[in-house]
């Protein structure tokens, strides 16, 4: 059997609200991975390809829909075209989400976010939806899927959830560990027998607030009881495959430390979304 081919959310790298240019290539913006995520794909047997923004998604300024765009109908179509070319999709993590997306305003200006990679995400998943494409989100991609299908986020989880942890650290990134809890029965913990404690990275400063109608809790952390992992509702979505992780499982190296190498095993979630595509084909 051929190998089930991968597409990656692409980060984008261009000016900010604040910003009047990035400070190479002239200014034009860039989409890219980070290194893990293929990396994490390609060793658990997938083929990554990344899926470029089309230039479209570019034009777009805050409040506006790619639906509005002059050019609309070839975006769309080209985007429906790459989605025919993989047989499942993660959304990589990255920058935060513009909160203009979940019918907020940004609380401070450093919380605005990326309006522009929002909507090209999101049409992405709309496309999963309708093609029936299973669907890992990674960090911000978890968040991507709550927003999708009707949920909110804390734009600071310290700053609008005060008994939260830091679950962010620029020091010390994804070497910041987390006790993190699997429901038991979940889909996800179905995926890792006998076990429902582990720690997990954490680098993010935003998370869950209200959980889409849509989706169910498949793991937390036990000490804010901040969402963690969600995946579809059987009773919503019985034929998709919708799976959002909090941390970066792409992050863990096999040459790692042995405290990393005690964290949950980033194996089983990228193969059982590799087999749910190959059960598609």
């Amino acid at each position: 059997m051929s190998k089930i081919k991968v597409g990656i959310s692409a980060c984008i790298l261009k000016a900010s609200r604040s910003e009047e240019r990035i400070p190479v290539f002239n200014g034009r913006p860039l989409a890219y991975v980070e290194y893990g995520m293929p990396d994490w794909i390609s060793r658990y047997g997938g083929i990554p390809l990344m899926l470029p923004p089309p230039l479209g998604f570019y034009d777009l300024k805050v409040g506006e829909k790619i639906g509005d765009h002059p050019e609309a109908d070839y975006i769309l179509q080209v985007m429906s075209d790459m989605m025919d070319s993989i047989d499942c999709l993660v959304i990589h993590g990255g920058v935060d989400m513009a909160p203009e997306s979940y019918g907020q305003t940004p609380l401070r200006p450093e919380w605005s976010g990326d309006w522009i990679r929002d909507q090209y995400e999101l049409t992405l998943f709309k496309l999963c939806l309708e093609k029936n494409k299973p669907v890992v989100g990674i960090c911000r991609g978890h968040q991507v899927i709550n927003v999708a299908l009707g949920g909110t986020l804390y734009q600071d989880t310290c700053t609008q959830k005060p008994d939260a942890l830091v679950h962010r650290s620029q020091e010390m990134y994804e070497k910041l560990y987390q006790n993190t809890v699997l429901v038991e029965g979940s889909s996800l913990q179905k995926l890792y027998p006998g076990i429902t404690a582990c720690r997990t990275n954490t680098v993010h400063h935003q998370a869950i607030d209200q959980l889409a109608p849509s989706l169910v809790m498949d793991a937390y952390c036990p000490d804010d009881n901040v969402i963690e992992a969600v995946s579809a509702s059987p009773e919503h979505y019985p034929n998709h495959y919708i799976r959002g992780i909090q941390w970066h499982p792409e992050f863990q190296r096999p040459n790692a430390s042995d405290e990393e190498r005690a964290l949950l095993s980033p194996g089983p979630i990228l193969e059982d979304l590799l087999k749910a595509a190959a059960d598609r084909l």
